[in-house]
């Protein structure tokens, strides 16, 4: 902590934020710059609208909800990447099929003078982060927790180290 005006600093904050996110948790879906985050055994076990059509016209994965008792409760994570990563666009694949491994969430682009990055369903957050990092980009995460619906109205986000 930052001992001399006694407020947390960035690093603080991010440490904290890594510190309660749980080690278990996988990629299992992407759009634009967010990338989700489940605690479900695997990524094709997580579910949410239209992840059975083309991946460009899917939303983001299903929240737990009470109602859902004969299944494990699981969580949600949300991070924002900034990097030169595209986004798989082919629209004969779907969530589903890139969730099974068919092809990459993310890769580098072609004209990327960077290191060529293919970033897989299933791989953590402390590993998608240092993949973005190869590619010179930044991955940030909300410091407060909210329901999926309220990410766009967060504090500015925390960047992950």
């Amino acid at each position: 902590m930052n001992r001399k005006r006694g407020r947390r600093t960035d690093e603080d904050k991010a440490e904290e934020i890594a510190n309660r996110i749980d080690l278990k948790e996988k990629l299992c879906f992407v759009k634009s710059n967010s990338a989700f985050f489940t605690t479900q055994p695997h990524p094709s076990q997580q579910w949410g609208p239209l992840w059975d059509g083309p991946s460009c016209d899917a939303g983001p994965p299903n929240e737990y909800a009470p109602d859902f008792q004969d299944l494990i409760k699981w969580k949600i994570y949300h991070v924002i990447f900034v990097a030169p990563l595209s986004v798989s666009l082919d629209t004969d694949l779907t969530v589903e099929k890139i969730n099974a491994g068919t092809a990459p969430w993310l890769r580098s682009r072609a004209d990327s003078k960077l290191p060529l990055v293919e970033i897989h369903a299933g791989v953590s957050i402390t590993k998608f982060t240092e993949l973005v990092h190869r590619t010179r980009g930044e991955v940030y995460i909300g410091w407060r927790e909210l329901p999926i619906w309220e990410m766009t109205h967060y504090e500015w986000p925390t960047k992950l180290t």
